[in-house]
């Protein structure tokens, strides 16, 4: 019930995912996903994907209750035209976060995206 609570009251706030989360990736398929991947949201929606501190995606986030709509925009990495947008369900248990996709056609972001992240303490990107 508390985290139900929690999150309507975040999503009032704007952007209920606001700051930095980490995930780390070990044994994948692609040797180019493993590693620590860094998402951050910032206060007015927009987010940055980054791995080893180089960012790979920027976009614009956008939320309605518990779904968050990832629009890219740029970056070496982002996904492109009909792939730009994808969307996930979001659930905040303690100081971790999984996203489930709804519509996602990316697989790149989608291999990432899913993985368990924490919350983290960090700067906004630059």
């Amino acid at each position: 019930m508390l985290r139900v609570a929690a999150a309507v009251l975040a999503v009032g706030a704007g952007v209920p995912l606001a700051g930095g989360w980490s995930a780390t990736i070990s044994g994948a398929p692609s040797a180019q996903f493993n590693g620590n991947w860094k998402l951050h949201f910032a206060p007015g929606g927009s987010y940055v994907i980054s791995k080893a501190g180089q960012t790979l995606v920027a976009g614009k986030a956008t939320f309605k209750g518990t779904v968050v709509t990832f629009h890219d925009v740029s970056g070496p990495a982002s996904c492109i035209g009909m792939q730009a947008i994808g969307s996930y369900t979001w659930a905040i248990t303690g100081s971790k976060l999984r996203l489930k996709p709804v519509r996602e056609p990316c697989a790149g972001r989608r291999f990432v995206l899913t993985r368990m992240f924490a919350r983290v303490k960090v700067l906004p990107p630059a």
